[in-house]
């Protein structure tokens, strides 16, 4: 999924490129005696617990279950708190991209990869411990609104986002069709904070448009990198080149991944041979994806030479960057923007025996020549900054004016 979680997990199902428990036990303030509603009495050492080795990690995990079902003031359901502690061991990891999924936000996370939810149409990612606005689906309520990728989502609702996961965040966020929810947004440049108030719609979640966009060349927009993902390009460019188009411009700004498999196929229509990218994981070998042109279905895949440029931007994540990053270490294609979100780790989505699932980062991915790009980015070649409220493809689109002017002269 390579995300998304995103509202809209910047997240995806197999491998994506889109709490033991965090109890804490207040144990304090010895001696402020009786005035402080505290009641000291001796302390006491709870027994051994049958088929658990004293003193084993396990052993410290239910003891204190079992001291909350015997001594918290409220009765407690002991699922509850196994699935607290199932959790806590994935949010231990502090990594922002890992996740453990209740049963309702992991079904979100299939709807998102099956194409469509109910919410404003934004991912969320994180950024320095605060969620943020990673992408904005263009033509949703949250475009219409003037959300832009990078926005700090502050509180939802009046609630404040500190300190939540961004499955939680996506919760708050998320809706009947025709309620209404408010933002309050941090963005660079403004000196105060500012609410919005979005109503909520049935978001089908775009895939592939294309046009022509000059009489030789054809533009595809790529919003993200789900399951139909190469099969609907491919169909589009093969449109186009009956059209006329003889060069293509690929966009994939706010695209914020998706996939790894998409990728790899999406990026084997444009190079013949060699490496798309490898993945390296701590506790696995290197595992390395080569250019094919047969599919897992026997069928054979359309092998596109003509000049490429490929359109990306802070909102271009995971599977996108894959994707840029091979066309551009094979010099297949230049990339003409903004440097992209930097998002360089593949997840597994486990679905567990309830129907929870856990999202977990296993590996770091690498462009054909070696490079992470985890946190970093990639640079285009080509910087060309826009206002991100611009619609893309509009008249007023200067990064696919530069776009087209540079496959001109190629095609010269």
């Amino acid at each position: 999924m390579c995300p998304r979680k995103p509202e809209e997990v910047s997240v995806t199902v197999k491998k994506v490129v889109y709490s033991l428990v965090a109890l804490v036990i207040v144990a304090g303030l010895i001696g402020a005696g009786f005035a402080t509603g505290y009641w000291f009495a001796k302390a006491k050492t709870p027994a051994p617990i049958p088929g658990v080795t004293q003193n084993d990690d396990l052993d410290l995990v239910e003891r204190v279950i079992k001291i909350v079902e015997d001594e918290y003031v409220e009765e407690t359901s002991r699922s509850a708190l196994i699935k607290g502690a199932a959790a806590g061991v994935i949010e231990a990891l502090n990594d922002p991209y890992s996740h453990y999924l209740p049963k309702k936000s992991f079904e979100k996370v299939e709807e998102e990869t099956h194409g469509f939810y109910s919410g404003i149409g934004i991912y969320i990612g994180k950024k320095n411990s605060h969620p943020i606005v990673q992408s904005v689906i263009e033509r949703t309520p949250a475009f219409r609104a003037g959300l832009q990728a990078g926005d700090v989502i502050l509180s939802v609702d009046g609630t404040s986002t500190m300190g939540k996961s961004i499955d939680d965040v996506s919760s708050m966020i998320r809706g009947k069709e025709g309620t209404k929810v408010t933002l309050e947004l941090g963005r660079e440049g403004k000196d105060k904070p500012f609410k919005v108030t979005i109503v909520r719609e049935q978001i089908k979640i775009p895939n592939v448009e294309s046009k022509m966009v000059d009489a030789s060349i054809g533009y595809v927009r790529i919003r993200g990198f789900n399951a139909s993902t190469s099969v609907d390009v491919e169909k589009e460019l093969i449109a186009l080149r009956k059209k006329g188009a003889r060069a293509f411009v690929i966009d994939l700004r706010n695209n914020p991944g998706g996939l790894l498999d998409q990728a790899i196929e999406l990026a084997s229509m444009f190079i013949e041979k060699g490496r798309i990218v490898s993945v390296k994981g701590r506790s696995r070998q290197e595992e390395v994806y080569n250019a094919f042109r047969v599919t897992r279905s026997g069928g054979e895949l359309t092998l596109f030479k003509e000049p490429v440029v490929i359109l990306v931007n802070g909102g271009s994540a995971s599977a996108s960057e894959i994707f840029s990053g091979a066309l551009k270490d094979h010099k297949r294609a230049k990339l003409v923007g903004e440097k992209t979100f930097g998002k360089g780790n593949v997840q597994d989505v486990i679905k567990m025996p309830n129907g929870d699932g856990v999202l977990i980062t296993i590996a770091t991915y690498y462009t054909p020549n070696g490079v992470s790009i985890h946190k970093r980015g990639i640079k285009p070649d080509i910087e060309v900054k826009m206002d991100g409220s611009i619609e893309p493809a509009s008249p007023q689109d200067i990064q696919l004016k530069k776009a087209i002017e540079v496959l001109k002269a190629k095609m010269k």
